[in-house]
């Protein structure tokens, strides 16, 4: 081999180094810039969820669909009659680093079932009212005296807001509001299931079990990223009392436990 010879085979493998080198250092920015990305993407990154709640609730005088439902969040474990009222909110909590927007909420639950069960125990109870689902999606809750109560789930079961700010902003979280609907059902059948002319036997043809409702939450982030998250939330009875120091006549006084899980 010639000098000259040796002296391209020289020029042509510093080449290939350098190449390969090249190739090494692009790799390796890539991935910083990847890593870097990844923990901008994380910096601004959304995270919903719900927290459990105590429910005091009450169902005052009979049950019948004229009478409204009242449920208050039970505070630092204490029953108390503050907040008491028909509409109920889940807090909803934002865990991660930014802000989420165009928050949307959709609830789902088997309204059918509901309506099945609740009028089957009103008839064996001989209660003075019953439950009507009309093809159009209107819940009624009609009393054999004519007075009657209607939800249109179409508008109730879906719910939009505009932002969640991260929760060590936003520390009391965002309250969504629980579909009255539900929570009319869920009463009416604790009412009825506890009630004192109820025989055991009646209760075991229960179908319902521990009611629940699921809600599925979508949003996005700053940069426009979508997220999309399921929970089911389960209503168990923790405390029931037929009646109240207070209110000795009333129908359902009591403590529920409101909890998630993620579907």
């Amino acid at each position: 081999m010639t000098l000259a010879e040796e002296i391209s085979l020289a020029a042509t493998v510093g080449t290939c180094v350098a190449a390969i080198a090249a190739c090494i250092v692009a790799f390796l920015t890539f991935g910083t810039l990847r890593e870097l990305r990844a923990q901008r993407t994380a910096a601004y990154k959304p995270e919903l969820t719900p927290v459990q709640q105590q429910i005091f609730a009450r169902f005052p005088q009979a049950a019948t669909a004229s009478i409204g439902i009242d449920w208050a969040e039970v505070d630092s474990g204490t029953l108390s009659d503050v907040g008491l009222g028909h509409r109920y909110f889940v807090r909803l909590f934002n865990l991660g680093n930014g802000a989420a927007k165009d928050v949307k909420v959709c609830w789902t639950y088997d309204v059918q079932k509901f309506v099945t069960v609740i009028n089957s125990m009103a008839q064996r109870g001989f209660f003075d009212f019953f439950v009507v689902l009309s093809a159009n999606q209107a819940l009624s809750f009609e009393s054999k005296k004519g007075s009657r109560a209607t939800f249109f789930l179409r508008t109730e079961l879906n719910s939009k807001y505009d932002y969640i700010l991260p929760s060590s902003v936003e520390k009391e979280g965002l309250r969504v509001h629980l579909p009255s609907s539900f929570q009319r059902l869920v009463s009416l059948y604790y009412s009825m299931l506890f009630d004192s002319s109820t025989s055991k036997e009646e209760i075991n043809k229960d179908q319902l079990g521990s009611p629940s409702i699921d809600c599925v939450i979508a949003y996005r982030d700053i940069a426009g990223n979508s997220y999309r998250s399921k929970f089911r939330f389960v209503v168990n009875v923790f405390v029931y009392q037929a009646g109240s120091v207070t209110e000795p006549n009333s129908r359902f006084d009591g403590l529920l436990e409101f909890s998630a899980v993620q579907a």
